[in-house]
């Protein structure tokens, strides 16, 4: 999803903040993005893959998606290359 979203592979580059929310806005998703962004901790126009995956991996049941550092560390670390 990062790579479709405008990100390049191998976890570079970056997408645009506003590309996630007209997505969101696009599906009709009822994600409060707006709010989780300020939850997680991104305030940059320009998303990293790691500040992408504490967006969506490992969502939880809330309309926030919250995800926990704990979370993302231990997938980032089972993603990692080897």
């Amino acid at each position: 999803m990062f790579i479709a979203l405008g990100g390049s592979p191998h976890r570079e580059g970056f997408v645009l903040r506003q590309k996630i929310i007209d997505v969101i806005k696009e599906f009709e998703l009822t994600i409060e993005i707006e709010e989780y962004f300020k939850v997680v901790g991104i305030e940059n126009e320009e998303i990293t893959f790691d500040e992408f995956c504490l967006l969506f991996v490992n969502p939880g049941s809330d309309s926030l998606f919250y995800t926990t550092y704990k979370s993302f560390k231990s997938v980032n670390y089972h993603m990692s290359y080897h």
